[in-house]
């Protein structure tokens, strides 16, 4: 039998994968016809909400089920019902936002949505108002949504409504979200591309990982303050550099006091060298807060930054 036959399903982000500036070429839709008449299952995982994805995409009765909202809602294009995944955004998160001049500004079922430069007024509010929530990036697109809600755990949903496993899927995407929900499938995008020799091949997907993958919870980095008010889940080095800068000068020197960095590069990143460099930051006390900080940036980029 074909390598392929194990395949049942195939699992693909929407923008900058299946569609360019939100509009899907013919071919495209042809191919996936091709692959649905083969009787594998279909399953779109996209960022957007539901009434987005019908207003650019009239061909979505294509796939069986759509995860939408970065994981947090179900929506079945047959039945056209939809079900959430997480509680419903918190009215005064939103309205905080909007008083501070954040636009512009999306709300879903569950998720709420703004742009670029907005994610340090976003982590302000998040740790003011002192909510368990998360910001997921895809390009400039900043997400805001309960923490442990991504791709991947409504891609497990979907999935478990078809009665299938991700050993039994093909997963495609392009960004920082996709993430999630690739390292679940047995087959993705990334491991079908030009094979290395294996030194090289291994130290590139250490990189990858964590550079730009989904650590689980109890690997990922949490910025949590003195107070210990905050919840903000860092789940690789992009995002860790990306938050850091908007951490107000009160949370950031308490983490370094504690050399919460070092000791999660050397545990969860399992990079002794960075964790030894950053160890030392942290242990001068003549740096202020944005000099500690750029200095780490360095030690962290100049290996893990757009990881070959």
């Amino acid at each position: 039998m074909g390598r392929g036959l194990r395949y049942f399903c195939l699992a693909s982000d929407y923008d900058g994968t299946l569609a360019h500036d939100g509009q899907v070429l013919p071919t495209t839709v042809e191919a996936l016809k091709r692959v649905s008449a083969s009787g594998r299952k279909l399953v779109l995982a996209t960022g957007r909400s539901v009434d987005s994805l019908l207003t650019v995409f009239p061909e979505v009765s294509l796939f069986d089920l759509v995860v939408a909202e970065n994981g947090a809602v179900l929506y079945n294009p047959s039945t056209k019902t939809h079900r959430s995944l997480t509680h419903p955004p918190v009215p005064a998160f939103v309205t905080e936002l909007q008083r501070r001049g954040v636009q512009p500004i999306d709300v879903g079922e569950c998720i709420v949505a703004t742009w670029r430069p907005y994610e340090a007024e976003v982590l302000d509010v998040i740790r003011s108002q002192g909510l368990e929530l998360q910001v997921i990036f895809d390009k400039d697109a900043v997400m805001i949504l309960p923490s442990g809600v991504n791709k991947g755990t409504g891609l497990l949903a979907a999935l478990d409504e078809l009665g299938l496993s991700p050993h039994n899927t093909l997963g495609f995407g392009d960004a920082e979200n996709d993430h999630a929900f690739l390292g679940m499938c047995e087959c993705n995008d990334e491991a079908t591309r030009v094979k290395l020799e294996p030194a090289k091949t291994e130290l590139r997907r250490h990189k990858r990982k964590y550079a730009t993958g989904e650590l689980v919870e109890d690997k990922s980095f949490y910025f949590r303050g003195p107070a210990g008010k905050m919840n903000i889940r860092i789940q690789n080095l992009t995002l860790f550099t990306q938050i850091a800068e908007g951490i107000d000068d009160e949370t950031w020197p308490h983490h370094l006091r504690r050399h919460d960095c070092s000791a999660w590069l050397r545990a969860a990143i399992k990079d002794g060298a960075i964790a030894d460099e950053v160890a030392l930051i942290e242990n001068s006390g003549e740096l202020s807060a944005a000099e500690s900080r750029a200095q780490i940036f360095d030690a962290t980029r100049k290996q893990y930054t757009n990881p070959a």
